[in-house]
């Protein structure tokens, strides 16, 4: 089996193909499946590693083959992705490819046979039911991954048993029990709050009236903010957007809240600016500005990032990223604010000299505001250097940015360096700092020079020393087959795991 990621991607093709052929002519797939079983898995292997690399048209389009393999072959992979999802260092990403199942799978036009189905069924209410366990060991929670799974999840799952059963929709508490957690990300809470009304207004779940009850006081919580100081106006405006959808009966928020907040003009300023951009042609303006508000406005975390996939899709993706490196620019404070700009910089995969310039700021001003005299004590802090190191990895560790990405950790090797080895991050509070560090580390890893390790080889062996297992684990998964055993310790492809399970 190929270690090249197109030619894997060209095996599934086929393969799917010929499945596709035999399910239109109403063949039994069973015994093609059975005799290809070690196909499947090994395909699978890979898929799942090009899936959780850094998120790249080729790393979508993984995980999209593997949904759609999953209607004819969920049986014989339902265990990978599972156990996946659980343990596997970079398994947070296979949380899509889970979701991507059920979506594909339960579409009007979806084949899969009701063995299929009772599986895939299974297994998410099996890994659903553990979500705020598994977020724990988790690389990057705050993506809410297992948050788009539950909102994706089909009416007849999860169905209570009339319009004020509130026992019965298993997806609905879920989602309830990670709107209230007070050590979620805000991302996290504002989706799963947005989640439970979308489902609602769907016709998914629990009926508006006894949403609505749970959102009141969740609103209530949000706008009082006690707990949760250093994201007041992020959990205010949060609560802002929940009163316009609910008012309004729509699942999402188009019509933004009345606010004289400066975050809010900054934000608006960047919006205007961008909408006036001459290098955009005058008829895609105006949606070209309404995407970039959505993804630092819109606080359901579905919508939000499709709006940033639209935007890339567009190839609107640079004038896009200058406008979010003005919000950075501008807001200093808000770190719910800055998170959500770091996240879309780093997912348009725009690899200018303005972003990488913008990126090290972020980095770097986070990293002081965490670290620095005196060092910071609000859990925001931790989550803006997790998600200004994640957004250097997404944007720079890509295939095809070896050259960008040694020159980004040169600019913060001393804070690379300061975060693997001088202990800071040894605390519980900061091991996402430290997880996020890992996950920098080993998407860039670059070949030896001059005979020196590599960055990444000398602090990833520090790493798997961590206090944080997570941490550690990750860090020795990737020195176990990122350095090849030749003298530059060439660096393999991320796929190149999948030999060594």
């Amino acid at each position: 089996m190929s270690d090249d990621e197109d030619i894997v991607l060209a095996q599934v093709e086929a393969l799917v193909s010929q499945l596709r052929v035999l399910a239109d002519l109403r063949r039994p797939m069973h015994r093609q499946l059975r005799d290809r079983r070690d196909t499947v898995r090994k395909l699978v292997a890979r898929l799942i590693l090009i899936g959780a690399a850094p998120p790249t048209r080729r790393n979508v389009e993984a995980l999209i083959w593997l949904g759609t393999l999953s209607g004819y072959a969920f049986d014989l992979m339902a265990g990978q992705l599972e156990q996946t999802v659980r343990t596997a260092p970079l398994g947070f990403r296979v949380w899509r490819a889970v979701t991507k199942s059920v979506l594909l799978n339960t579409a009007k036009s979806a084949h899969a046979d009701k063995v299929a189905l009772n599986a895939l069924r299974a297994c998410v209410r099996r890994l659903l039911g553990d979500a705020e366990k598994l977020r724990l060991t988790s690389l990057y929670p705050g993506r809410s991954l297992d948050l788009e799974l539950a909102i994706a999840v089909p009416a007849d799952w999860s169905a209570p048993t009339g319009p004020q059963d509130e026992d019965g929709d298993w997806v609905g508490r879920m989602l309830l029990t990670r709107a209230r957690n007070r050590d979620a990300t805000l991302r996290e809470r504002g989706t799963a709050a947005h989640g439970l009304w979308q489902r609602a207004v769907a016709g998914r779940g629990w009926g508006p009236a006894v949403v609505r009850k749970h959102l009141e006081a969740l609103i209530g919580d949000f706008e009082e903010a006690r707990d949760r100081p250093d994201i007041a106006l992020g959990l205010r405006w949060t609560a802002a957007t929940l009163r316009v959808v609910m008012e309004q009966g729509k699942e999402v928020c188009n019509d933004w809240p009345d606010t004289d907040k400066p975050w809010f003009r900054t934000v608006m300023a960047a919006a205007e600016r961008l909408g006036a951009d001459p290098s955009i042609p005058d008829h895609v303006r105006p949606a070209t500005r309404t995407l970039f508000e959505h993804a630092l406005l819109q606080n359901a975390g579905v919508p939000r990032r499709q709006a940033i996939d639209t935007i890339v899709a567009a190839g609107w993706a640079e004038q896009v990223a200058t406008a979010l490196i003005e919000v950075l620019a501008q807001e200093r404070d808000e770190s719910w604010l800055r998170i959500r700009a770091l996240f879309a910089l780093g997912f348009l995969q725009c690899r200018s000299e303005h972003v990488e310039d913008a990126l090290v700021e972020a980095t770097v001003l986070a990293h002081g505001k965490l670290f620095g005299h005196p060092p910071g004590e609000h859990q925001a802090t931790v989550t803006e250097l997790h998600a200004a190191l994640f957004s250097v990895g997404d944007c720079f560790g890509a295939r095809g940015a070896e050259a960008q990405a040694r020159a980004v950790r040169k600019r913060l090797k001393g804070v690379l360096t300061e975060l693997a080895t001088h202990g800071g991050t040894h605390t519980r509070q900061a091991w996402p700092v430290a997880r996020a560090t890992a996950y920098l580390l080993t998407v860039t890893a670059q070949d030896r020079e001059d005979d020196e390790p590599d960055l990444a080889e000398g602090l990833l062996t520090a790493l798997t020393l961590h206090r944080d297992e997570v941490t550690g684990k990750l860090s020795a998964w990737a020195l176990d087959f990122r350095f090849g055993d030749d003298a530059k310790h060439t660096v393999r492809p991320l796929i190149a795991a999948a030999g060594r399970s």
